[in-house]
């Protein structure tokens, strides 16, 4: 490959060389020829060289061969939440680790953080900027800002956590867990009392979501439907919304498994379901709107499908896009309710790609977190044809 000052770039078996003209000169900080295969060279600008093998791919300075070179982007997969923390950075949690990355995805810390010992389920962010992840071990805390090391909180030591939220006051972090245990963690005291249910206390059950609005803890589950308690009378069970079972409501609820939980600005909450699509509701009509997907046949389709994963309300195209299990996102007009269309993967034979479990806009960019690795989509192509490309191994060719 030859570069744009003219250089020549040769692979051999044990790494990379530098041919300018004279001599070859050996490429020391890129030793990887003995345990990966080049696959593509590029001249990516103007001190660097990208260098893709089987395994990861790797930035080459032109002038200073003996630097290391910067691995990027090395398929970060299982995608549990997007932060940014920055102009143009973002942190990405996976199941296992934390890495820092620019627009382009490429790493920016020489290595993501790894968490050898735990999964990640959930992650909220203060805001005062601290992350809290929620692990199958327990509560992780990691500030950022400090370039600290995430660590586990004593007081929810070996507790699964599967949900987060704040209060309003961003004072307490409720913790949603097995066996329908909701704890209560203090910010300042780091004090994690087990709350105390009033009535007939929430059944055994696995709390996939929790919400945070107007003193009402909202609560959805995992088999037994949605929840809401009061915390101004010690969390009573007020209402329960559910397909089956009509307590303290004669409200339809369209699924017994709760997915997800999101509140837009206009205080609509949308509840997302596995098989029972989108529950929306309107605090002005006290009741649910349902956004289903009816067959391929129906002329009021909504959805792509009816187990939806994620829910982004972006306000600045008044737009709602629906991450649904293995059909892409789907995108909702606001105002009308109506259908614009579906983001999917170009890869069709990709299933695991289609389930966006995570969605975050940057100016233009939607970047959209999946078990398969990250996908960004230019949201000036709304209007167009609706797909997105692939971020392969952390690199992408933006072209309109």
């Amino acid at each position: 490959m030859q570069d744009r000052q003219g250089m020549i770039w040769l692979t051999n078996q044990t790494g990379l060389d530098k041919y300018i003209g004279s001599r070859i000169l050996p490429v020391t900080g890129f030793q990887k020829g003995l345990t990966e295969t080049i696959s593509y060279l590029c001249d990516w600008d103007e001190n660097y060289v990208l260098v893709s093998t089987d395994i990861s791919n790797y930035l080459i300075h032109k002038w200073d061969l003996d630097k290391q070179s910067i691995p990027l982007n090395a398929r970060l997969k299982n995608i549990k939440h997007l932060a940014t923390v920055g102009r143009d950075s973002f942190l990405i949690f996976t199941n296992d680790k934390i890495a820092l990355v620019n627009r382009r995805l490429e790493l920016l810390n020489p290595k993501p953080i790894e968490l050898k010992e735990a999964t990640i389920l959930e992650v909220v962010q203060h805001p005062k900027g601290q992350f809290y992840i929620g692990t199958i071990n327990g509560l992780l805390y990691f500030d950022y800002w400090k370039n600290t090391s995430p660590h586990f909180l004593p007081a929810l030591l070996d507790v699964k956590i599967n949900a987060l939220c704040f209060n309003a006051e961003a004072s307490i972090l409720f913790c949603g867990s097995v066996n329908s245990f909701v704890y209560k963690f203090d910010v300042k005291t780091e004090l994690a009392p087990r709350m105390q249910i009033q009535e007939k206390g929430l059944p055994s059950t696995l709390i996939t979501s929790l919400l945070y609005r107007d003193q009402k803890l909202w609560v959805g589950t995992e088999e037994d439907g949605l929840y809401i308690l009061d915390s101004s009378q010690q969390y009573k069970i007020i209402k329960h919304f559910h397909p089956q079972e009509k307590f303290h409501s004669n409200i339809h609820f369209s699924s017994k498994n709760v997915t997800c939980l999101y509140q837009s600005k206009d205080n609509v909450i949308w509840v997302g379901t596995k098989i029972g699509g989108l529950n929306v509701w309107h605090p002005g009509r006290q009741d649910f709107q349902h956004i289903l997907w009816r067959g391929a046949n129906s002329d009021d389709r909504i959805l792509s499908g009816n187990d939806v994963w994620s829910i982004y309300v972006d306000t600045l195209s008044n737009r709602t896009l629906i991450g649904v299990k293995e059909s892409g996102v789907a995108i909702i007009d606001n105002n009308a309710k109506t259908i614009l269309g579906w983001l999917s993967p170009e890869d069709k034979e990709n299933m695991a790609a289609a389930s966006v479990m995570v969605i975050k806009r940057l100016d233009n960019e939607l970047f959209m977190g999946t078990k398969d690795g990250i996908y960004k989509y230019n949201m000036q192509y709304l209007a167009g044809e609706h797909t997105y490309r692939r971020v392969r191994k952390g690199i992408e060719i933006l072209k309109g």
